[in-house]
């Protein structure tokens, strides 16, 4: 889980199909921008766009290989704050969706 900047890493065995370079790497419905990719096919490091909700990581290589993880993306999003005003020392409950992140399966 992430937001806009968030640099994840992708660690798989064959995470480019038979390809030698990643040539779209999708974080939900959005494009992230790839920043490297271990020739050895087994990581690859990308920073997450603007984007919101949950989906799938799909990373396409430039032969056309598709290799698809399955809702293993989400868009951090604050739903709710209480209270919404107060002084130095007041506690804030924060609620949304993928506040702590996700790591692993």
């Amino acid at each position: 889980a992430g937001v806009s900047g968030t640099v994840v890493t992708i660690v798989g065995s064959n995470l480019l199909g038979g390809g030698t370079r990643a040539s779209v790497v999708m974080l939900g419905d959005v494009g992230a921008s790839i920043n490297s990719a271990r020739s050895n096919r087994t990581a690859i490091v990308v920073t997450a766009n603007v984007g919101q909700g949950v989906g799938d990581v799909r990373i396409e290589s430039e032969v056309g290989s598709v290799v698809i993880f399955p809702l293993a993306w989400t868009y951090s999003e604050i739903t709710s704050l209480s209270p919404t005003s107060g002084q130095y020392g007041t506690r804030l409950s924060i609620s949304g969706v993928g506040l702590q992140g996700k790591v692993g399966n």
